[in-house]
């Protein structure tokens, strides 16, 4: 049998907490990667590179290798998880909708 009209949308709201919890966690994740590489590079390497605020040193040393990909690993996932945060759709069941319109919080 199918499912109805609640039901689905019920599936939906649930499937959209999923996926707006995944954007925040990436975006965590993101920021501790950013943070350590960053760290890493400016403490570990001897007068690095900056790019804005970002310090790198291209040589085959490991801790400045790890550092840049460190700080790459960090951006990506930031911004990843930031892009997937603002292409969400918000699905609200019944009356949260009308609460979430006049700043009620359910």
């Amino acid at each position: 049998m199918g499912l109805g009209l609640r039901d689905y949308l019920h599936e939906k709201a649930e499937e959209s907490r999923h996926n707006e919890t995944v954007s925040y966690l990436m975006i965590v994740i993101g920021a501790i990667f950013l943070i350590g590489g960053v760290l890493e590079t400016a403490l570990k390497v001897e007068n690095p590179d900056w790019l804005l605020i970002i310090p790198f040193k291209i040589s085959s040393d490991l801790y400045s290798l790890l550092g840049l990909f460190f700080t790459a690993l960090g951006l990506a996932f930031l911004f990843s998880g930031i892009a997937q945060r603002n292409g969400q759709e918000r699905v609200y069941v019944g009356a949260s909708q009308n609460a979430h319109d006049r700043g009620e919080t359910a």
